[in-house]
């Protein structure tokens, strides 16, 4: 059992690990938004304006990817750790019935 636990922690710990990571990219994501409204507004144009622009759409299109991706895998993470639980949980309870049908 004292592995099953230490398994459980570090799974918790991983998906915590990446929903902290998730966060922190959204919030870089964010402040990026926010220095590009601020450029737009600040009424730069011309091609070069126009070619960061379209550079800076598509960087940002990546990066909605790469946070979908760490979504999914949070997801998939704390399923994983929740069947491990439940597996381990059963398996407790039918050694535990074994050794009350084996004792007594």
């Amino acid at each position: 059992m004292g592995q099953a636990s230490v398994e459980r922690a570090e799974m918790q710990k991983a998906a915590g690990e990446i929903q902290t990571t998730a966060e922190n990219i959204h919030k870089i994501q964010n402040d990026l938004n926010g220095q590009i409204n601020a450029l737009i507004g600040s009424g730069w144009v011309g091609n070069a304006a126009t070619k960061f622009y379209q550079k800076y759409n598509e960087f940002d299109q990546q990066f909605v990817v790469v946070k979908k991706e760490l979504d999914g895998i949070y997801e998939k993470m704390t399923q994983s750790q929740l069947n491990y639980t439940n597996v381990e949980d059963e398996n407790d309870q039918q050694a535990n019935s074994l050794d009350a049908a084996l004792n007594g």
